[in-house]
Formats: structure tokens, C-alpha cells, sequence
């Protein structure tokens, strides 16, 4: 008896996890997200992104901070594909700050980039660049280690 207990409590918890996105509530729908460090051009740049499927489409959004060059940005996400381990995300940049931004780089600008989850721990998981211009189709190669986590669900 005391064991079928803690089996109802832990199914009760696991399915009473919600995600909140804008407002919206969402239960078991397609999400990447993740966030950490990467060493870039000899600096570590940080950042933090997420991306989940609603009813209305993709939403979500990235932070990230390109030490090596003291560039920040940030994009609203309206596009999600997965492909097993990998997913590549795409949207709009909303945010930039820093010095010397090549051009094509705007508030407004396309971007797109490519995460790979090899599961938690250690620095196993790989981001691509964030490459303006791209689309989210593409597979972009995920090369940066990246020391954190990210998760492909």
C-alpha cells in the first residue's frame, strides 16, 4: 500500500509539471532550451535560450554575450526543428549592444543557430554560431563546446 502511494505521488507531480510561456500554459509540448559558457576567440561567452511549440507556433528567446568582442544580443524565437539530439532555432534579433557590429547585424535581422544535447553533465552538449542570415532549416555545425546544459525534449 505505502508503495502504490509514493507511485501515485510521483505520477501526480510528474504530470502536474507545466511550462509557461507569455502566459500561456503548455504540458508536454516539443522544447529545446539550455544556457552556459563557451570559450570564443579565447574569451568565455555566456548565454540562454529558449524555444517551446504552442498552439500558435514557436516562441521563445536568446540572450547572448559575445565577450571576445563585447557584442550582446538578443532574439525573439518563431522557429524550432528537431532532429534527435540537434535542433536548430530561429528568429529575429530584437537587441544589440556593443561596439564595431558588422552591419548585418540589426535589430530586425534574421538569425538562426544549431544546439546538439548529449545528454547532462560535463561539457558533452555543442552549439553552432549564431549565424545572421541563415534560415531554420539548415543544420548548421555544431562545433563550441559548450560548459553547461542543454535539453532537447
Amino acid at each position: 500500500m505505502r508503495m502504490l502511494c509514493k507511485l501515485l505521488l510521483i505520477f501526480i507531480f510528474s504530470n502536474a509539471i507545466t511550462v509557461y510561456v507569455n502566459g500561456q500554459t503548455f504540458n508536454g509540448n516539443a522544447h529545446v532550451s539550455g544556457g552556459g559558457t563557451a570559450v570564443e576567440f579565447g574569451k568565455k561567452s555566456t548565454f540562454v535560450f529558449n524555444a517551446i511549440e504552442t498552439q500558435g507556433g514557436i516562441v521563445g528567446h536568446l540572450v547572448y554575450h559575445l565577450r571576445a568582442f563585447n557584442v550582446s544580443f538578443q532574439m525573439n524565437i518563431d522557429c524550432m526543428e528537431i532532429r534527435g539530439n540537434r535542433a536548430t532555432i530561429s528568429g529575429t534579433a530584437t537587441s544589440i549592444t556593443g561596439a564595431n557590429i558588422p552591419g548585418y547585424i540589426f535589430p530586425g535581422a534574421r538569425a538562426s543557430f544549431t544546439v546538439e544535447d548529449n545528454g547532462n553533465g560535463g561539457n558533452r552538449d555543442r552549439i553552432s554560431d549564431v549565424v545572421f542570415g541563415a534560415q531554420c532549416g539548415w543544420d548548421l555545425e555544431t562545433y563550441i563546446k559548450v560548459q553547461g546544459n542543454i535539453s532537447i525534449r
